[in-house]
């Protein structure tokens, strides 16, 4: 697997959010050229891609290879079949009630919703980390 110095580099700055190389060499405290350095003599940036890492908790291989971390990725619709059947054979067992003005469906989307944003929040959290 070959290594492409400029993409570690293009990851470092988007995952910062900075636009040049001297912006991202003066943030972590190096020389103002020392990224554009490094990255003209094509060497990786080990010391800086664990600091990125461990500062927005990412991995090392999206940093250096690109490679996002394998993440759960949720069907909604696949969510909403089982949270349905889990709650009809809750009510048949009588594990839950419903009250006369509550649908299942109501049930059904409550907590789909509470979950959809749960994975939503971590989203928004991997985001700000890739």
């Amino acid at each position: 697997m070959e290594i492409d110095i400029t993409k570690i580099f293009e990851r470092l700055l988007n995952v910062c959010k900075i636009k040049t190389l001297k912006d991202l060499s003066k943030k972590y405290e190096y020389q103002d050229h020392w990224a554009t350095n490094t990255r003209r003599r094509g060497t990786i940036p080990w010391d800086l891609c664990l600091k990125v890492a461990l500062e927005y908790r990412l991995s090392i291989d999206y940093l250096i290879f690109g490679k996002e971390t394998d993440t759960i990725k949720i069907n909604m619709d696949e969510l909403k079949l089982s949270v349905t059947e889990s709650v009809f054979k809750s009510i048949q067992t009588n594990m839950i009630e419903l009250q006369e003005d509550v649908r299942i469906s109501d049930v059904i989307e409550g907590i789909t919703s509470d979950i959809e944003k749960v994975f939503h929040n971590e989203k928004i959290k991997e985001q700000k980390i890739i």
